[in-house]
């Protein structure tokens, strides 16, 4: 929500650097909780691979705007 590529824009391609805790045994691994990352989360675009972190990526207002702007 409200994250788009500061370099070119894109919006629904961003990869984030999380976190989650496994729970690994002898058939393999399973998930045990929820995905967490932060504002100073590793990012990428997936478009035009520019790197920083998730508060580079996010425009405050972003999604509320662009719902606005489809309404007119």
């Amino acid at each position: 929500e409200n994250v788009a590529c500061p370099k070119c824009g894109a919006r629904y391609k961003v990869f984030i650097v999380a976190t989650t805790e496994v729970e690994v045994n002898d058939n393999g691994t399973d998930t045990m909780g929820g995905v967490e990352w932060d504002k100073q989360s590793p990012c990428r675009c997936g478009y035009c691979a520019h790197r920083g972190v998730v508060q580079d990526f996010t425009v405050e207002g972003l999604d509320d705007f662009l719902s606005e702007m489809e309404d007119v």
